[in-house]
Parts: structure tokens; C-alpha cells; sequence
């Protein structure tokens, strides 16, 4: 944490100790916890339930229907 500490802070050999650099810095090193939290969490997902990242299966159900006097078959409208 201190080694983190002295990075944003500008510490370190070579490093500004601009203000701008240094809020970059923070914003920076927070946008990469947060992709890497949430890189965990999907493996922690993915690791206990592997169907949730899988599609669907469709299941089709079809009827004949009588419609005025005629007969439709709904697969016919159905998306595939």
C-alpha cells in the first residue's frame, strides 16, 4: 500500500509531482481495480455456473390452430 502511496504521489525516481499527474495516476490505478474486480467476479461466475454464459435453447412449440375456418400452423410464424 505505502509502494502505491509513493507511486501516485510522485516519489519515486523520475516522476512529476504535478497535480494532474498525480490525479491521472489515481484514476488510473482505480479504473484498473475496478476492471480487475469485475474480471474476478465473472470467473467467479463462470467457475460456479458455466450455463450462464451459454445461450438459450429455443424451444419450439407448435399448434394447429383453426382460424375462421382455416387451418394455420404457427411454426409458420415463429422466428427461428
Amino acid at each position: 500500500m505505502t509502494k502505491w502511496l509513493r507511486w501516485l504521489r510522485g516519489d519515486t525516481y523520475g516522476t512529476s509531482k504535478n497535480p494532474f499527474a498525480v490525479f491521472g495516476k489515481f484514476i488510473l490505478s482505480v479504473w484498473i481495480a475496478i476492471i480487475a474486480f469485475c474480471a474476478v467476479g465473472m470467473a467467479w461466475i463462470f467457475i460456479t455456473d458455466p450455463g450462464a454464459f451459454s445461450e438459450p435453447e429455443t424451444v419450439q412449440t407448435c399448434r394447429t390452430v383453426e382460424y375462421n375456418g382455416g387451418v394455420i400452423d404457427t411454426c409458420d410464424y415463429l422466428a427461428p
